[in-house]
């Protein structure tokens, strides 16, 4: 297959299968003799491959770095298990990151709709009383001179 069949079957641009050649993620094709890059069925699923990883969240570091084991007859499972978990604690901590987020912003959002005061700087007190964790509170932070 030429790289247009083989972009449409698999639903990538050609330009993206240049790229992904480019990064060893799909095998190098065949030339024709006028210099066509030429695919085997093969890359179809390369490609498959490639794109639910993506999804899963896998960088293009790790999805090689997991065709190369797969590739040299290796199991890639515990290496894919191993990134999985990486991914699952980070996405755990930033949907707790998020929660308190969504809370902080719920509380702001309650006080500027029920008719918070403000102050004599001219600053909404929602705003200053729904400081999320880690930010300095106002009156932490000092004056520039």
């Amino acid at each position: 297959m030429f790289i247009g069949e083989v972009a449409k079957r698999a639903g990538v641009s050609a330009h993206t299968i240049r790229y992904y050649e480019a990064e060893r993620l799909i095998g190098r094709p065949a030339r024709s003799a006028a210099g066509y890059r030429v695919y085997s069925s093969r890359v179809i699923e390369e490609l498959a491959f490639v794109r639910r990883a993506q999804g899963l969240g896998l960088s293009l570091t790790e999805t090689r770095e997991i065709l190369n084991l797969g590739r040299s007859g290796q199991s890639p499972c515990d290496r894919v298990a191993s990134i999985c978990e990486t991914r699952l604690a980070d996405i755990d901590r930033r949907m707790e990151e998020l929660r308190a987020f969504r809370d902080n912003l719920r509380a702001a959002y309650r006080a500027a709709k029920n008719g918070c005061t403000v102050t004599t700087e001219g600053f909404c007190q929602a705003i200053l009383t729904a400081v999320p964790s880690g930010l300095p509170s106002p009156e932490a932070v000092e004056p520039e001179s």
